[in-house]
């Protein structure tokens, strides 16, 4: 952070005490003699410290200055390309991978980066000849192998990217168990794009085994989280407590479990005039925790205490969340919240929110729990790489949500095999749900330039295609243990 003869030394230390207490204005104020100076590398530790501590923008003006002292460090245009894609600034992300590769043109990392910014818009074709330099630059790197693996469209077992894979798998470095389950998930999306089931199954299983090792989920605690909502969120608290609710027209929740068609629905939505998707955001969450800790005894929290949050309190959060929203789209008519497992949360969202619109987004089990399990995803709650746990989820989100629609009037739910059936009704019956006019842009999802990030970013720049329904099937024999879980069939 700061050697003994940095003259900032006492400053830095003093930016991570404060933000260490929460107090990030008193942390951007001592940072400013850091900021103003000629020191690069001091900015730089200025700006690791904002970023550890979840200050993206602070860190982002620092990085901004380390590159106006140094220009051609890639080290510093790297991390501020990163910085900017974590605050939804992607074009000037992309810019910044392009600057680094024009000084470093052999950085796979800035190749990696740049890969995923274009995919996250639909720009393939520039992503995949990308990572397969990157992936030949820097065999190790195994995000860019799996990334590869979900846009690569594999024709025999000799493409050159399996047999890397192959030989990688055949002969391991040593690795952590992240990176080999990214090697082998990659592997087995490979075989399965070629019809060698078995052998795809082998290995995503391998991948999932290896992952889990660094699960924490417990499938107890899980019981324990949906029982609480169960019993703290009933229906006489939903009367009480509703009428005073803050009543804000935007705010739209998808819900629903990952691999359900929530990013085809949100792309459909988000195409529409009048609608802005923010994606998989984390508001909800950050403003019910403020509101506890702003609204409750000491020592009381959510949802154990929401009969006695008082109704302002709700409101007061409700405020706060619409608010967060408006912030992202100054001027939409509705702002999705693609955050799915704010199924979680529609219980305090009901109480928060009295308009709050809510889509539910269901699929056949079989088809998205395998989707759950053949997928490296950056969050699923740690729940998708074992049967048990998977299978056993799936049940408690299931009864979870019967309790919310018992509650909440209104919930809109969309069957993902009737959406690819008819996607111009279903469409129709979405933006009637958001009570606004139809406009013919929401049929032509596949041309919005907005960013995906979710493992669908591939599949809603396509045609609507109907493979996946019943996709599982090519698994029946392997999936029988988790069929018998949730009781299908």
């Amino acid at each position: 952070m700061g050697s003994p003869h940095n003259p900032f030394t006492g400053e830095l230390l003093e930016i991570r005490r404060f933000l260490h207490q929460g107090r990030e204005p008193a942390a951007t104020d001592a940072a400013m003699p850091i900021l103003e100076s000629d020191n690069p590398e001091a900015i730089f530790s200025a700006a690791r410290l904002f970023s550890d501590a979840g200050a993206a923008d602070q860190s982002a003006i620092a990085l901004e200055r380390c590159t106006e002292l140094d220009p051609r460090n890639p080290i510093y245009r790297l991390v501020l390309a990163r910085t900017y894609e974590q605050l939804g600034l992607v074009k000037k992300g992309a810019r910044e991978y392009r600057a680094v590769l024009e000084l470093d043109r052999d950085n796979a990392a800035a190749m990696h980066g740049l890969a995923a910014n274009l995919a996250s818009h639909g720009d393939s074709e520039e992503a995949e000849d990308l990572l397969l330099q990157a992936v030949v630059k820097a065999p190790q790197l195994t995000t860019a192998h799996y990334l590869l693996s979900t846009i690569r469209r594999y024709q025999d077992h000799d493409d050159p990217h399996l047999r890397q894979l192959r030989s990688l798998l055949k002969n391991p470095a040593p690795q952590s168990a992240s990176d080999y389950s990214r090697l082998c998930f990659a592997f087995g999306r490979a075989l399965d794009q070629l019809g060698d089931f078995a052998q795809a199954f082998r290995w995503i299983q391998t991948a999932n085994e290896a992952r889990r090792k660094s699960s924490k989920f417990d499938l107890a605690d899980e019981r324990s989280l949906v029982a609480d909502r169960i019993a703290y969120y009933p229906a006489k608290l939903q009367e009480q407590k509703r009428r005073s609710a803050y009543a804000a027209s935007w705010p739209v929740l998808i819900v629903g479990m990952p691999r359900s068609g929530s990013t085809l629905v949100e792309q459909i939505l988000a195409s529409h005039p009048d609608v802005y998707g923010a994606g998989e955001i984390m508001d909800l969450q950050h403003c019910l925790s403020l509101a506890a800790n702003r609204h409750l005894e000491q020592g009381e929290t959510l949802p154990s205490a929401a009969a006695k949050m008082p109704a302002h309190g709700w409101r007061a959060a409700g405020e706060s969340y619409a608010h967060h929203l408006r912030q992202r789209h100054a001027s939409a008519s509705r702002i999705v919240d693609k955050q799915l497992f704010n199924y979680l949360e529609l219980g305090a969202a009901g109480l928060m929110l009295k308009k709050i619109r809510i889509i539910h987004c269901v699929r056949d089990p079989m088809d998205t729990l395998w989707s759950c399990y053949f997928n490296s995803f950056r969050n699923d709650r740690g729940f998708s790489n074992d049967f048990d746990d998977l299978g056993n989820a799936w049940l408690l989100y299931r009864q979870l949500m019967q309790h919310w629609r018992e509650q909440i009037p209104g919930i809109h739910e969309v069957n993902y095999e009737s959406l690819v059936a008819d996607v111009a009704g279903e469409a129709r019956k979405l933006v009637d749900f958001l009570e606004l006019d139809w406009d013919d842009a929401c049929l032509s999802f596949r041309d919005n330039p907005r960013q995906v990030t979710t493992a669908s970013q591939i599949q809603v720049r396509q045609d609507i295609y109907r493979s996946s329904v019943g996709r599982w099937r090519n698994y029946e024999r392997q999936l029988q243990p988790l069929r018998e879980i949730i009781g299908a069939g």
